[in-house]
């Protein structure tokens, strides 16, 4: 479709998939159809830990980016709440969750990228 209605069809996968997390935020920070961006804060939990894995809550900047014909979906400013530091970059090293923490939000875009394919938002139902 058109960089429009890939970007109609990207806000309102968001809106389906993606949870506010620790507060009560809006989840879309801002959404252009003629520039075909939608930027949204993606919060979601991952679990890491070797021997007692301890459940994380973290976040990304999720932006869905289209033009005519294709879209993409990237993932920036991730960082999980560790209680005494904060909101904290989550480490890509061995070792760090960065792969856990990976693993979901993969996912995450992986739905929002076949709803979006689906054709979600569209008026022909």
């Amino acid at each position: 479709g058109t960089h429009q209605q890939l970007t109609s069809a990207g806000k309102t996968c968001i809106a389906q998939i993606v949870k506010p997390g620790l507060v009560n935020a809006p989840v879309i920070v801002s959404a252009d159809p003629d520039s075909g961006v939608v930027v949204a804060i993606n919060a979601f939990e991952y679990a890491y830990g070797f021997l007692l894995p301890v459940e994380y809550q973290a976040r990304t900047t999720l932006t869905v980016q289209a033009k005519d014909g294709r879209f993409r979906i990237v993932n920036t400013s991730i960082e999980a709440f560790f209680d005494k530091q904060g909101w904290r970059p989550i480490g890509t090293w061995s070792g760090s969750g960065g792969d856990a923490a990976k693993t979901v939000i993969d996912a995450i875009s992986t739905s929002i990228a076949k709803c979006v394919m689906s054709g979600a938002g569209a008026d022909d139902w």
